[in-house]
């Protein structure tokens, strides 16, 4: 079951989407603030990030692969430079929803690491799909796996992943894919948890 063309196509219209998705919500937001509705002030007060944890890059991660690939050295390089900057999963939180947690002061900051973290899934996603081609599956998991464990809702990685152990009959890693796809209660991921509960049930974890 080789569906990485479509995988791939699925992924950038989910990226488009989320893209045109900020950028609607940023100009709605600008909108409002110009006409004086919005009722955030330019004088918000800076709120603690005691609770912000941004994303943290294990060592093997980033270590070279062995590959004449020129796409996986090239967005292997791109994730090494991401690791050296912030990037943090807001979730679906909207400007104003980040503008009232964290205050305008921290806005920026957070609303630049948010973006970088769109750029996160795309490489991971990259790269995994450019490791299973290279005949890599081993290197190809660990990426998907790391995008999965930041609580991406990137559909795409979720599915390639839950298709890989599909194929390969590893029930118990489908398994875990389950169960952490059932501990993400927000609607966002509804959808990601019918695809999984369905590859689920391709491998006959119910019989």
């Amino acid at each position: 079951m080789n569906l990485l063309p479509l995988t791939s196509i699925l992924l950038f219209c989910v990226i488009l989407n989320y893209a045109i998705r900020k950028s609607n919500i940023r100009d709605r937001d600008d909108s409002l603030r110009s006409s004086g509705k919005n009722r955030h002030k330019t004088d918000t007060p800076e709120k603690t990030l005691s609770d912000i944890h941004f994303i943290s890059f294990p060592e093997n991660l980033l270590t070279e692969i062995t590959t004449e690939n020129p796409k996986i050295i090239d967005n292997l390089t791109t994730l090494r430079r991401l690791a050296k900057a912030q990037v943090i999963n807001m979730g679906g939180l909207s400007n104003d929803e980040i503008r009232d947690t964290y205050g305008d002061q921290n806005f920026e900051r957070l609303s630049m690491a948010d973006q970088r973290y769109m750029n996160l899934c795309r490489v991971l996603q990259t790269l995994s799909e450019e490791c299973f081609k290279s005949g890599l599956p081993d290197e190809a998991e660990k990426f998907l796996k790391f995008a999965i464990d930041t609580d991406t809702d990137f559909l795409p990685v979720w599915q390639t992943l839950g298709e890989y152990y599909l194929d390969t009959g590893k029930k118990d890693s489908l398994r875990s894919l389950h169960d952490k796809a059932l501990s993400l209660p927000e609607e966002r991921f509804d959808k990601i948890r019918d695809l999984v509960e369905n590859l689920y049930n391709l491998c006959g974890l119910f019989e």
